[in-house]
């Protein structure tokens, strides 16, 4: 069987078509297939839906607030702020991403093309925490962090240390998550690469995004106070015009004015209201499957587990502060994917062949593709959506 997935699913142009076949399919293919087995009508969404706040944050008319970097780019274009032209951004987003993260992924399993690339390529677009969830997600920032982490590795392996703290900055001023997503994952990249690490130009590479976490949290709150910035949204035709319902999103806009005592309480609310006693036990067995798979490769290719593998788990930590719990049990699953990759170019460039094993937790992972991707609200959306439809009892799942 692994013979036949590195020969049907290695070669370039199939891994291509396999990542973005992973991305329609977590945008509604998903949906699709639910309606079609439980009968229930299909209606598509083709916008950002509850994304499209965010898309309206910017400095042009709220000064300098956290998150603001897409919306002031936006803001002078006011054909792309519509359903429509918000909707084009985010596939435009998701599209870059697929062929950029394809170039890395090529480049970094160049050593195994015939002896474990197709099976790499099935776990990343199977598994429910990177591309079928991203493709779910349709128009959340994540695919920003995600872009501006492999611009990173690539300067990175280049020794452009300074070049490479560029997209790190702006990614923090996109979304403040990227300090747990994927800055503590560069970090150790940097730290891992050869050479004296006392002489490493460390200053080079954490100067800006420095800077730019001192500006987010510093300045990142409005100082407008929750009730203007409603006002603001409430009149503003063209974010009326985007926003599902034509209402504003009440909970979106607060986030500019949340402190972080406030962020602490409403946590503990959200962990309630989200079932997240039921979810997470179900999301944690998950995911020991995905640090298992991780530890296996380490294992088998001889190598002690690092600063790279320990950082992977960073985005964990947000669960202190934000309520999208199951959200960053994903991205330290998508980190793990990340430093096997990267994992696989540094024993090739060292002139070692990588191991990849098609072994157990491999298999558990690729086959969790059937609980459809990781959720916001629920751990496995469409796992629970099937428990609620069949169970005899009236809980909501």
């Amino acid at each position: 069987m692994r013979n036949g997935i590195d020969r049907l699913l290695g070669r370039p142009g199939v891994v291509l078509m396999l990542f973005l076949a992973s991305l329609a399919m977590g945008w509604h293919g998903y949906d699709l297939l639910w309606c079609a087995l439980s009968g229930a009508p299909f209606h598509p969404a083709f916008g950002v839906n509850l994304r499209t706040t965010q898309y309206f944050f910017n400095y042009q008319d709220l000064g300098f607030i956290k998150r603001g970097l897409v919306g002031t780019m936006l803001h002078p274009f006011p054909a792309l702020t519509t359903r429509v032209g918000l909707a084009l951004v985010g596939w435009a987003l998701l599209l870059v991403f697929a062929l950029q993260f394809w170039s890395f992924f090529l480049a970094a399993t160049a050593s195994v093309a015939g002896r474990g690339r197709g099976i790499l390529a099935l776990l990343c677009a199977a598994t429910p925490a990177f591309l079928l969830r991203l493709g779910n997600d349709f128009g959340r920032f994540d695919v920003i962090d995600l872009m501006a982490a492999l611009a990173c590795f690539s300067l990175l392996w280049r020794s452009r240390w300074f070049l490479a703290s560029i997209p790190a900055a702006l990614a923090i001023l996109v979304h403040e998550d990227f300090l747990f997503f994927q800055l503590p994952l560069i970090v150790a990249l940097a730290a891992t690469l050869p050479g004296d690490g006392k002489r490493k130009p460390w200053l080079s590479l954490l100067a800006l995004p420095a800077a730019a976490t001192a500006a987010v949290f510093l300045w990142g709150r409005s100082r407008l106070g929750l009730d203007p910035l409603i006002g603001y949204f409430a009149h503003n035709p063209r974010y009326l015009a985007a926003v599902p319902g034509g209402q504003v999103q009440v909970e979106e806009v607060a986030v500019l004015a949340r402190t972080l005592r406030d962020n602490f309480a409403l946590n503990g609310r959200m962990f309630a209201q989200k079932l997240a006693w039921l979810h997470l036990p179900v999301i944690l067995a998950w995911f020991w499957f995905a640090g298992r798979h991780a530890a296996h490769f380490y294992r088998r290719n001889g190598l002690a587990k690092d600063l790279l593998f320990y950082a992977a788990f960073c985005p964990l930590l947000l669960g202190l502060v934000g309520f999208d719990y199951y959200r960053w049990v994903a991205m330290a699953a998508v980190n793990l994917l990340l430093v096997i990759l990267l994992q696989c170019r540094r024993r090739a460039e060292a002139g070692v062949d990588p191991v990849i094993d098609w072994d157990g937790s491999a298999k558990v992972l690729t086959a969790s593709a059937l609980l459809g991707p990781i959720g916001n609200t629920k751990s496995f959306l469409y796992l629970f959506l099937f428990l609620h439809q069949v169970s005899p009892w009236s809980f909501n799942w």
